[in-house]
């Protein structure tokens, strides 16, 4: 798998790394904080951090993950590719997580496509939490019952969906992940077309083969930890929460 090389200097983790805008320094307090520190070839670190929340409305399943260091992988040039990239409405900063759409699929999350039952305004909301990593909630298990916003399907060779729930039963995008923080979807459904299992999967399935057409030999991101997917904040919704529920 193709690795981004972090930019982070040694000992240059500052506490605004652990405390991104948006997500106010009070509104967490630290629980545990894992001594997972990887040397790389120009004397950087990767920091992983694990934090849980101290507003139990805000988190529900108290297990978050912090990771400092960028995305992306070396990739063939996307937009020569026909892929482009999706961007919040309001940006609030340049690195983060990735998401790279087809056209047709930009002009539904942007509003210039009417698409029954999709909210643009929920999406960008949503797309705004993944691409800046402000906590999102995230499924390595496909367990769709926690309401993730991003979800690994269960034995579909690294299929995800960002999932968009409002208004019910909302849309999907479905795609993969071929580095830390770079999500590549080729095809978004409306969720009442993919109401069966054999419908979504077959989606799923779809989707994966026309990435490994158009990015042919290069292998999706692989890994077992959320943080191995993502940057930011996230919270696996997998996992027990550390208050009990």
């Amino acid at each position: 798998m193709p690795h981004a090389t972090p930019d982070m200097p040694l000992g240059g983790a500052s506490s605004s790394s652990l405390h991104p805008p948006g997500l106010g320094r009070g509104g967490f307090f630290v629980c545990s904080m894992a001594g997972e520190f990887a040397a790389w070839p120009s004397a950087h670190v990767c920091v992983s951090v694990t934090i849980c929340g101290g507003h139990d409305n805000d988190n529900p399943n108290g297990q978050l993950t912090s990771i400092s260091s960028p995305p992306h992988a070396v990739l063939p040039d996307l937009p020569s590719l026909g892929f482009v990239r999706v961007e919040p409405r309001v940006r609030e900063r340049d690195d983060g997580n990735q998401i790279w759409v087809l056209p047709w699929m930009l002009s539904i999350l942007d509003g210039q496509s009417a698409a029954i039952g999709f909210s643009d305004r929920h999406a960008d909301a949503q797309n705004s939490l993944i691409i800046h990593g402000y906590y999102f909630r995230v499924s390595l298990a496909g367990d769709s019952s926690k309401k993730p916003d991003v979800e690994r399907l269960r034995d579909l060779s690294e299929a995800w969906t960002i999932c968009y729930r409002k208004p019910k039963p909302g849309w999907r995008l479905f795609g993969r992940l071929y580095a830390r923080g770079l999500f590549i979807g080729t095809d978004m459904r409306d969720r009442h077309d993919v109401g069966t299992t054999k419908a979504y999967t077959a989606a799923a399935i779809a989707a994966v083969g026309d990435l490994e057409r158009r990015l042919p030999g290069i292998p999706p991101c692989q890994g077992n930890e959320v943080g191995d997917y993502f940057l930011g904040l996230a919270s696996n919704v997998d996992k027990p929460s550390l208050y009990g529920e």
